[in-house]
Parts: C-alpha cells; sequence; structure tokens
C-alpha cells in the first residue's frame, strides 16, 4: 500500500540520512496519487453504471444508501512513525499498519458486493 510504503521510506531517510530511501519515498509518493486518481476514475464510472441501472429498471432498492455509504467513507491514514528510530521498529510498525489498512479498506469491497447482489436480486441480471 502506497501510502504506508510512502510515510516508511521517509522515516528511514530521515533517520539514516540515505538518499536512496528519500528517493523512494518520493517514488512511492508519487505512485500514491497516481493510485488516488485512478481509484477515483473507477469510483466515478461505477458510480454511473450503478446509477443507470436505477433510472433503468425504475426499481426501488438499497443502491443509492449503498452508494452514499461509500461516499461518506473516509479510510484510515497511514501512520508516519516520528517516534521510531530503529529499522526493525518501523519495519514492524509499518507492517502492522499495512494490515490494518488493509483491514479498514475491505469495507469497499463489502459494499461493492452488496451492491451486486442487489443488483442481481432486484434487476435479474447475472
Amino acid at each position: 500500500m502506497y501510502k504506508v510504503h510512502k510515510n516508511y521510506w521517509l522515516r528511514l531517510s530521515e533517520t539514516n540520512s540515505n538518499d536512496e530511501d528519500h528517493k523512494r519515498h518520493l517514488d512511492k509518493s508519487d505512485s500514491s496519487f497516481e493510485t488516488l486518481r485512478v481509484i477515483r476514475e473507477v469510483m466515478s464510472d461505477y458510480y454511473k453504471t450503478a446509477t443507470q441501472f436505477i433510472i433503468i429498471y425504475k426499481a426501488k432498492s438499497k443502491i443509492p444508501g449503498l452508494l452514499l455509504e461509500i461516499k461518506n467513507f473516509v479510510p484510515l491514514k497511514a501512520a508516519e512513525y516520528k517516534n521510531l528510530v530503529l529499522y526493525e521498529d518501523i519495519k514492524k510498525a509499518a507492517n502492522d499498519d499495512e494490515a490494518k489498512l488493509n483491514e479498514n479498506y475491505k469495507f469497499y469491497s463489502k459494499k461493492f458486493d452488496e451492491i451486486y447482489t442487489e443488483m442481481k436480486l432486484k434487476f435479474k441480471i447475472y
């Protein structure tokens, strides 16, 4: 997960003054922004598709509420590891942070699965 990796490399570069670690931080930062751009684009397309299903089939469903939940969801931020100095501690904190964020992001999968199930049931798609 890029947002964890960028903070990990930044902290390593701060603790050991390694230019290579700082370059990796910048690279992960760029990758993080690119990933966010792609996610926003895909989410926009998904919203359009789900909204079209609702309009075309004129069926009452829980999809608008699920889309609103997705829109209002605020994922956790990555930790910054400011109080850590030792490589082993930074590495462990980054691994723990990444696991926590991955669990947090499962929210999206759960909601998309609920929308898909609703479409199958209400709109008889397969």
